[in-house]
């Protein structure tokens, strides 16, 4: 491979891993986490054209409760999501060899149509449905009227969405606005509860049913919230169109509160300041030094979470001994006199002084 080659190469590569299309910087999770794009310059016509969503990441989900033995015919969905700091944009396309709609009157989860959850309510844990939680459901029976006549779902009256749904080579598909200016104002770093679902009929009752979230095991999200997955806004519009899929065996999921806790990482925040280069005319030494740049962004992010993993790592162990130990004392009627109040203190001055690892260089 020629240096210039190898040079294109690694400049494309570090883009990838900077715009999160590779997972290292903005990670996509199949299944549990999704990274959602938050500009205020998106070019998105709700018109049923989804060209305008070329560079915002797509997931392909095929696995669920019951999912098709072709989804190259039958059930492969695949949807895409974003928004600005009042709208929610979303779009869907479906392989559907053989379309079932307006058959079961007002109950379209019983044939073909999509369907979207969000949770702005700030519990992420939630149960139950309220303030803040929203169920949208999109049916094929709208496919060609250029509105949403057919739109169901929970908690509605929060929302406002507008919409098309329309017809596509391998079955159907849907692209939605939502606002949700009365329940939330995205920022970058927030997180939210999302989920995906996808019904189907073949030839009369639902015999179908794919779902994104890895925690939704038994199709009881239109009743308890706490089994969607995850949506984090970041900031900015993809450089590559992205693409991910959620399998019939997504990997093992992360509790809601660990995930919470980790909080959402841009790129600006994880790797340091590249070192300035001289400048030069020359096309090919521009690029050279583009690509070291970037390659000294990524190594120097990647020992940064390293790093800050084994310090979390050691601070998690130390507060899980500590509290052990408080435990043990309360049982032994709080050995050499001390109160609960006084271990407490103990224990919060310890965690207080940091990690035992701080410092450390890998």
């Amino acid at each position: 491979m020629s240096t210039f080659s190898k040079t294109r190469t690694a400049v494309v590569t570090a883009l990838l891993v900077a715009s999160g299309g590779m997972g290292t910087v903005a990670a996509q999770e199949a299944g549990t986490s999704a990274s959602v794009i938050l500009s205020n310059d998106l070019a998105i016509e709700i018109d049923g054209q989804l060209d305008d969503w070329a560079g915002i990441e797509a997931t392909t989900t095929v696995g669920g409760p019951q999912p098709s033995a072709d989804p190259g015919t039958n059930g492969r969905l695949r949807w895409q999501i974003a928004a600005d700091q009042e709208t929610i944009y979303f779009a869907a396309t479906i392989t559907d060899a053989s379309i079932i709609a307006g058959q079961h009157g007002e109950n379209y989860w019983n044939e073909d149509s999509i369907e979207l959850y969000v949770n702005f309510s700030g519990d992420l844990a939630s149960t139950e449905y309220g303030p803040g939680i929203t169920q949208i459901r999109l049916a094929a029976n709208d496919i060609g009227t250029g509105g949403l006549a057919s739109l169901t779902g929970l908690g509605l009256d929060q929302v406002d969405v507008t919409g098309v749904v329309f017809a596509t080579d391998e079955g159907w598909g849907t692209e939605i606005a939502v606002d949700v200016s009365t329940i939330a104002q995205p920022m970058t770093g927030d997180r939210f509860g999302l989920q995906v679902h996808a019904n189907g009929a073949s030839v009369d009752d639902r015999d179908l049913k794919v779902i994104w979230s890895a925690r939704d095991t038994n199709d009881t999200s239109f009743q308890d919230p706490s089994v969607f997955g995850q949506g984090v806004f970041i900031e900015g519009v993809a450089l590559e169109p992205v693409e991910s899929t959620t399998g019939e065996n997504p990997p093992e999921t992360v509790g809601v509160e660990a995930e919470a806790a980790t909080g959402a990482v841009g790129v600006e925040s994880i790797i340091p300041d590249a070192p300035e280069l001289e400048t030069t005319d020359d096309p090919r030494r521009a690029l050279l030094y583009s690509a070291i740049a970037s390659a000294v962004f990524v190594f120097g992010g990647g020992l940064w979470l390293e790093r800050k993993r084994r310090r979390d790592e050691a601070a998690h162990l130390l507060a899980r001994e500590a509290v052990m130990a408080r435990d043990v004392t309360t049982e032994a009627g709080l050995a050499d006199g001390a109160t609960e109040e006084e271990f407490q203190e103990m224990l919060e001055s310890i965690l207080e002084e940091g990690s035992p690892t701080d410092g450390f260089e890998p």
